[in-house]
């Protein structure tokens, strides 16, 4: 392993790390959307209708389950679900994916590889895409993006409801009931 592999690797393990404790010490709140997912599995755009007047979102685990059928380019591996949460700025959810287990030899590399094995993405509310979207390499570049955003956004929508806008007042948020 490069050098320069094995520091980015470091460096996604300790961010991965740091959101695991964030979702632990926040009460470990797991959202199951697999049943959702099944409906969605194919599609790339999914009508979004809003649900929740939440702002904020602290750290929950959504299990997005085989159903979504969001299969890596060798179709043995899938992102199986994500962490999100919002932090200072509402337009802004931050999701790291994580893929499923595979089974590896016990080797100090196999287990760093298996610890970066994430997606750090960001969601901007207000254009509705990934803003930020990196981490594992091999994941990055055989993922679904398309059906990864649907599915992210589809969550969102549901647990966040529409994107806060701002309104004349600085710093004050507004509500509108559609997609910006």
């Amino acid at each position: 392993m490069a050098r320069a592999e094995f520091e980015g690797r470091l460096q996604l393990m300790t961010e991965m790390r740091h959101t695991w404790s964030r979702w632990s010490s926040g009460g470990s709140e797991v959202l199951d959307f697999s049943g959702d997912m099944a409906q969605l599995a194919g599609s790339k755009i999914v009508e979004l209708p809003w649900t929740s007047p939440l702002v904020e979102l602290h750290p929950v685990y959504v299990h997005f389950g085989a159903e979504a059928a969001l299969f890596l380019d060798d179709s043995s591996r899938l992102i199986e679900g994500a962490y999100l949460q919002t932090a200072d700025d509402p337009l802004r959810v931050f999701v790291h994916l994580v893929c499923n287990d595979v089974p590896r030899d016990g080797t100090l590399i196999n287990a760093l590889i298996a610890q970066s094995e994430v997606i750090k993405a960001c969601v901007d509310r207000n254009q509705n895409e990934f803003i930020q979207f990196d981490g594992d390499p091999p994941l990055v570049s055989g993922s679904p993006k398309p059906a990864l955003l649907a599915r992210v956004l589809f969550v969102i929508a549901h647990v966040l409801g529409p994107a806060p806008e701002m309104d004349s007042s600085p710093g004050r948020f507004g509500r509108h009931c559609g997609m910006c």
